[in-house]
């Protein structure tokens, strides 16, 4: 049996049971991958910006949804939440800004890091900015 790919596009949430290689570009994006080593399952989201501001569909573009949903979608697929560990992925600095409005990637960083540690997932590896 061949392995089972996916392309994770930007503003996308993946999470299956079953073992997939997911594969995704990232520049300012962030990627949160989580994975519980009891159920062997795991995910991964692709985020753009930071923040969702209340206006239109909170969709998982936003990283303030896309860690959510992503731990929700494995709670379903029978992950626990104590069990979720995490690896973190982009966030670079793609346009130079001296005030900081444009560091988009530190931003989205930034919040991965709070909301993992708000919600107590450890992570085990990380490489951004």
């Amino acid at each position: 049996m061949s392995q089972r790919t996916h392309y994770l596009y930007p503003g996308m949430i993946f999470a299956r049971a079953e073992p997939h290689l997911v594969t995704t570009v990232l520049g300012s994006c962030v990627a949160v991958c989580l994975w519980d080593p009891q159920a062997s399952i795991g995910g991964i989201n692709h985020f753009l910006l930071p923040l969702w501001n209340g206006d239109g569909l909170p969709t998982p573009r936003y990283g303030s949804v896309a860690i959510p949903r992503l731990v929700e979608g494995l709670i379903e697929l029978g992950c626990r939440v104590e069990a979720l560990r995490a690896k973190v992925f982009g966030g670079a600095a793609m346009w130079r800004s001296d005030n900081g409005l444009l560091a988009v990637g530190e931003r989205n960083i930034e919040l991965s890091r709070r909301l993992l540690e708000e919600l107590r997932i450890p992570v085990l590896s990380i490489d951004v900015g």
